[in-house]
């Protein structure tokens, strides 16, 4: 074989690992800049003697006095982000309705909406127990969602959505 063959084999090898080696960089540095966010229902609930407070993420307490709906939002991102809307997306809508609480409170910081979280933090935000949906509203409810100030939305649904529904 003779040597200038050869030559061009490796240089090609080498420019092959370089092209495979860039593609894998720049699907790496995408990933690092997209928003990701976890959202979760939870249901609030009075403990002990009524002054103190609890939450689950998985059902609603059958054994505590139900307070008021809220959901967790944590933000995955490597940046902050801001949370501007919350609330329930209906399920059977064709229009895209969303039943949304713009009087949500942070718990643990008193304030509403829009709130900044930074990077691989969580919040928790609690819905007014006088604006959660009339009775006939709740059959519809799907899932919570949360929109960010880049017009992101995201979606978290659970077995607090549906046993919400029967309260």
């Amino acid at each position: 074989m003779d040597l200038s063959v050869l030559k061009d084999i490796i240089i090609s090898l080498c420019a092959l690992g370089g092209l495979i080696l860039g593609i894998y960089n720049m699907t790496k540095d995408k990933k690092k800049e997209e928003v990701t966010v976890t959202v979760k229902p939870i249901s609030i609930h009075k403990m002990g003697d009524g002054k103190n407070y609890g939450h689950s993420e998985i059902e609603i307490q059958k054994n505590r006095e139900f307070v008021t709906l809220g959901l967790k939002v944590i933000n995955l991102s490597k940046f902050d982000i801001s949370i501007v809307e919350t609330g329930f997306k209906i399920s059977d809508n064709p229009d895209g309705e969303r039943l949304v609480f713009p009087e949500a409170m942070i718990l643990g910081e008193g304030i509403e909406l829009p709130f900044r979280i930074p990077s691989r933090e969580s919040i928790t935000i609690a819905f007014k127990p006088e604006q959660l949906p009339p009775e006939g509203l709740r059959k519809q409810l799907e899932s919570v969602f949360v929109t960010t100030a880049c017009e992101l939305e995201f979606v978290g649904t659970s077995n607090i959505i549906s046993d919400y529904k029967n309260v």
